[in-house]
């Protein structure tokens, strides 16, 4: 896929912080800072920015609004029925989370994620995944094997009716869980910053490939079978290789030939 008239590609700040910044210096910016990265409107106040910002995110995850596409202000208002400034504020949260990319005077696009993107992805996952997967591990019990199987197969049902944005969360689901049990409110905090690009890369990549791929269920078994026999060492090894896996089927645009018109 190729697009044209605009090649000039412009990243936040904080993206360069998150994905070039070494394990432990993340650590150390977070405590010295002691701010989140990412924003995101709180769901507790039923903002109209918040509603906004989730029926895009929606959209964009569905693949409704498609990569590459120019995503106006003023358009999108008029849809919603709402004014300007919680569009406004949607989008900025959008392009903070990698959905959206904005270019000065040019506008903004939904996102075309590169070959380049995804593998930056993947290292930062492995590093907070495997992380949290040790610090959760004295937390884990063998029956939450059923639970990530169990949600392994409600991924895989719904997939297979075209429900991808259900089995996408169903599969974030899964990863989160060492998250939740790994205590640590840090890594959680990183954990939040990344689900919404892994999501966003699940949506790019699965329908496309979804007939080539095995099952959530077949790709997982190694990661479920490491929590029930509590096996930190291939717990570990698992996580490690499920994403190596997953970048080697990624089939993507690498940045050079990604333009945005």
């Amino acid at each position: 896929m190729t697009f044209c008239v605009q090649r000039i590609k412009i990243f936040p700040l904080y993206r360069f912080k998150l994905l070039f910044m070494q394990r432990t210096e993340l650590f150390r910016y977070i405590q010295i800072t002691g701010r989140r990265l990412v924003d995101v409107p709180s769901s507790g106040n039923g903002s109209v920015s918040y509603r906004v910002y989730e029926m895009l995110r929606k959209k964009i995850l569905s693949t409704e609004f498609k990569p590459g596409e120019r995503m106006v202000e003023a358009k999108i208002a008029k849809a919603f029925g709402v004014s300007i400034t919680p569009v406004r504020e949607a989008f900025s949260v959008l392009v903070k989370q990698g959905l959206l990319t904005t270019f000065p005077y040019c506008g903004t696009y939904v996102t075309i994620l590169s070959y380049e993107d995804a593998c930056e992805l993947i290292v930062v996952r492995k590093a907070i995944e495997t992380t949290a997967a040790q610090l959760a591990f004295s937390r884990l019990k063998p029956e939450d094997a059923d639970y990530l199987e169990n949600l392994c197969l409600l991924a895989d049902n719904q997939s297979a009716a075209g429900e991808y944005l259900a089995s996408i969360e169903c599969d974030v689901q899964f990863h989160e869980l060492f998250f939740q049990r790994a205590n640590n409110t840090l890594l959680r905090e990183m954990w939040d910053i990344t689900k919404s690009r892994v999501a966003f890369f699940q949506s790019i990549t699965r329908p496309d490939c979804q007939a080539a791929i095995p099952l959530l269920r077949h790709r997982h078994q190694a990661i479920v079978d490491a929590v029930r026999k509590m096996d930190l060492s291939a717990l570990c090894d698992a996580i490690g290789d499920h994403l190596d896996i997953t970048i080697r089927r990624a089939q993507l645009p690498h940045s050079d030939q990604i333009v945005y018109r």
